[in-house]
């Protein structure tokens, strides 16, 4: 994929020494320089509640705890670490400029005040970062206006993030959400017809689900559901209501159909193929319902390290930086 080292000022010039992901099952490792399948350590419950607007890492310590146990630091310098961050702890969006400054700074500025009012944080207190996507404008001879992939996280909750690892001795370089990460697993796909291929990804971590349109190699979708409910309360009766079973396959079929909608009516036709990740041994169901509700030939996302489910962010970045 060419997305990923476009993605401004979150990307180091050279490999961090190692690699981790952060999500809601703990913390895995891997290093570019030996690759191989990533160590992960199990974190308790609760330890981590992605939101993009309030407290995530809420059990520090553990996260801590496991960082010690799967990567000791050692001694010299400090080394660097990339790090992949659950979706739902950032803001994506897509945003279209008809005209896009050449100054860097200007651009950033551009882009603070476009997400200002979408995001559920003071855009001040973000960290920014956008990759640029180019879009042939329609007609002959078109310019083609610029399409940015933003991402936009509160810096407070990247600092509950990177803290966990500069407590421990490590220099944070890389910082990249999860779905953005695992884009370098994508198989290479043919042209259809003329046209470049849609790609649909659906990524499930827990019970919140990214999905990532893309056309070639450009995003024109991405989303975040988050199927978590808060538990009910009956007032009157003093009792708490069981919170609804989360169902990989239930709830994802309706986003799945909306998605497959939106692709035919906003960029003009089918999605041509379903990519999974992280559903486990929910995947071939899901799979068999996209081939015969919707007639969508579909594949789980895979890394030649090893599958990636839980900890498919990480694969991505071991696929791009592996030795």
């Amino acid at each position: 994929m060419a997305l990923l080292p476009n993605i401004e000022r979150w990307i180091t010039e050279r490999p961090p020494d190692f690699l981790f992901e952060v999500n809601e099952s703990g913390l895995a490792y891997a290093s570019p320089s030996a690759a191989g399948a990533p160590v992960s350590e199990a974190v308790p419950p609760s330890s981590l509640l992605p939101s993009p607007s309030s407290p995530n890492v809420l059990n520090p310590e553990a996260f801590r705890a496991a960082l010690t146990r799967i990567a000791p630091t050692g001694g010299g310098r400090k080394p660097t670490a990339g790090l992949v961050l659950p979706d739902y702890a950032v803001r994506m969006a897509i945003l279209d400029f008809d005209q896009w400054p050449d100054d860097a700074a200007q651009r950033a500025s551009l882009v603070r005040f476009r997400l200002r009012k979408s995001v559920p944080f003071a855009i001040e207190d973000a960290q920014i970062s956008y990759s640029m996507q180019r879009r042939p404008a329609a007609g002959a001879g078109g310019a083609g206006a610029t399409e940015i992939l933003t991402v936009a996280m509160d810096r407070r909750i990247l600092n509950e993030y990177e803290g966990i690892f500069t407590d421990s001795g490590f220099r944070v370089g890389l910082v990249m959400p999860a779905g953005v990460a695992c884009l370098s697993l994508f198989p290479e796909a043919a042209s259809v017809a003329g046209r470049a291929s849609l790609s649909l990804l659906l990524k499930l971590s827990g019970a919140i689900l990214t999905v990532l349109l893309l056309e070639g190699e450009a995003i024109r979708l991405v989303r975040c559901v988050n199927f978590t409910e808060p538990v009910a309360v009956d007032v009157e009766a003093e009792a708490i209501a069981p919170a609804r079973l989360f169902s990989a396959v239930d709830d994802t079929v309706p986003v799945l159909t909306q998605t497959l909608a939106y692709a035919e009516d906003e960029i003009g036709h089918r999605v041509d193929r379903l990519l999974l990740s992280g559903f486990g041994d929910a995947a071939a169901e899901l799979g068999s319902v996209a081939e015969l509700e919707f007639q969508l030939r579909w594949d789980v996302l895979r890394s030649r390290f090893a599958p990636a489910q839980t900890y498919g962010g990480l694969l991505g970045l071991l696929e791009r930086y592996a030795a």
